[in-house]
């Protein structure tokens, strides 16, 4: 084998992309703002699991995924509120939740859940159980 020349990669030219959209400050600053905020949430979240099964809770069952779920996005809510951001869980946490200031200057949190309207599931009848009997009110023959 003969010596090994070195590609010259000084006198490369890297020209941009032109497919590549460049972005502009403020959308840099979002993206950023989106990545700190998963991050933080995803952090405390594996905490919040973390010390919930050493205290024995059952993380595996489907309400509590459920449950644990609404609480990621409230968390999410807090900081993209944080960042003068919207979030869709926003508009619940202001429907149900007020602060009142007492006398004295303490703040109390009042939660009012009277109103999120619930929907029963209605009974499906099935149609074999029915016990229908039909009475003409002509006769035929």
């Amino acid at each position: 084998m003969g010596k090994l020349i070195k590609f010259p990669g000084h006198r490369v030219i890297h020209k941009k992309d032109p497919l590549q959209p460049q972005i502009t400050e403020e959308e840099a600053r979002k993206i950023k703002e989106g990545q700190f905020i998963e991050q933080i949430t995803e952090s405390l979240t594996l905490d919040i699991i973390h010390v919930l099964q050493e205290n024995a809770t059952d993380t595996k069952s489907d309400i509590f995924l459920r449950d644990l779920a609404i609480v990621i996005e409230s968390l999410k809510s807090l900081l993209k509120r944080d960042f003068d951001r919207t979030h869709p869980m926003q508009f619940v946490t202001d429907s149900i939740a007020k602060i009142h200031t007492l006398p004295d200057g303490r703040k109390m949190t009042d939660i009012n859940y009277s109103k999120i309207k619930i929907k029963k599931k209605k009974k499906k009848i099935d149609p074999e159980e029915l016990d229908i009997q039909f009475d003409p009110d002509i006769n035929l023959d």
